[in-house]
């Protein structure tokens, strides 16, 4: 049967970007990539860092967008509530779950520091228990703690209150002291500031204490800031046909390759996570269709792909397959010391963390 044709985008303002359904398929494949790695590979691939600056992409973008409306409200319950909507109650849920999993399944030696981990998750300051704890980010097995990959979390809800103090105090001081304009640029500037010293804290970090430095929120901050900024700076900006699949399809093998080519746990979120975070950000770019346009196999075929059905399935449960997987993955191996992943059994968490 023939596909109904969607309707046409609506018309959009110059310097303002269309809702991008690539990008939520660009989520779709960071979180795969994620899966995939930890599974079969015991590496990290980059896709977390990519998950991160598209989470600051559409949260701290939005921000900064009402930074510019002198008639958006100032109140941060709305937005905190939405928050814990959306996040809290998946992460109870798999944090209960794992809990009970840890008293069947893992020996009473390991149950003090995962319940000691499960408060931290829930309070969302994992990853500052795992640094405090020395513990490096390590590959699947049955030794490593079935909440370890909840550190990402922890820095999201850590950036998301930030966010929300600067951009709204900002905003608010501005009403009220200056009382004409908009803050937009000037918080835009604090924004790029942050990100830069953000950066350099990264630097640092990894020459001298890479294991704290994986967790650090204030050297994760960049990954997220600079999200915002392209929300910002990138809208509107459309490239050339040519150049727009140049554009994406170097993206996307920047994205994919990152895990093939090195293992990001030594080295993120130093200078080489601008690897996948940068193909993340070519794509983001390219794909930016002038209005009217829709993307194609034979025009912008990464766009297109991105913007399938299977992508943005994916990005829409995300959060919960990234919650889910490595709970599973992790009791399964402690369940029997003596399994390896296999295509099979690791197609099997896949498929349970899916439903």
């Amino acid at each position: 049967m023939a596909s109904i044709p969607a309707p046409a985008p609506a018309p959009r303002r110059r310097g303002t970007m269309a809702y991008r359904h690539d990008i939520d398929g660009l989520r779709g494949l960071a979180i795969a990539l994620v899966v995939v790695f930890h599974i079969w590979m015991g590496r990290v691939s980059g896709g977390v860092d990519v998950f991160l600056t598209l989470s600051g992409f559409f949260f701290l973008g939005s921000l900064l967008r009402g930074a510019g409306d002198p008639n958006t409200p100032l109140n941060p319950l709305p937005h905190l509530k939405r928050l814990v909507r959306r996040l809290y109650p998946a992460l109870v849920v798999t944090v209960a779950a794992t809990v009970l999993g840890t008293v069947l399944i893992k020996p009473p030696t390991q149950w003090s520091a995962i319940f000691e981990q499960t408060v931290a998750s829930l309070l969302y300051y994992q990853n500052w228990e795992l640094a405090l704890t020395a513990s490096d980010y390590a590959a699947a097995d049955a030794t490593i703690s079935p909440l370890q990959h909840l550190w990402s979390m922890s820095v999201q809800g850590q950036f998301y209150l930030v966010a929300l103090a600067v951009i709204l105090g900002v905003s608010l001081l501005w009403r009220r002291l200056v009382r004409r304009g908009t803050p937009k640029w000037v918080l835009v500037g604090i924004v790029a500031a942050g990100t830069a010293t953000s950066a350099w804290w990264a630097v640092l970090g990894q020459s001298t204490n890479q294991p704290w430095n994986y967790y650090d929120t204030a050297a994760r901050m960049w990954e997220l800031l600079v999200g915002g900024l392209v929300a910002i700076i990138l809208a509107g900006i459309v490239l050339p046909w040519p150049l727009r699949l140049l554009t994406t399809a170097a993206g996307l093998f920047l994205v994919v390759s990152t895990g093939f080519l090195f293992d990001g746990a030594g080295h993120f979120p130093g200078p080489l996570a601008w690897y996948p975070i940068g193909g993340a950000l070519l794509i983001i770019l390219g794909g930016n269709l002038p209005p009217g346009l829709r993307a194609t196999p034979a025009r912008d075929p990464i766009t297109w792909l991105l913007s399938g059905r299977l992508f943005r399935r994916l990005g829409d449960i995300s959060y919960s397959l990234y919650l889910w997987h490595w709970p599973l993955l992790i009791l399964w191996l402690s369940h029997d010391r003596e399994a390896e992943i296999t295509l099979v059994s690791g197609l099997v968490i896949i498929a349970v963390s899916i439903v």
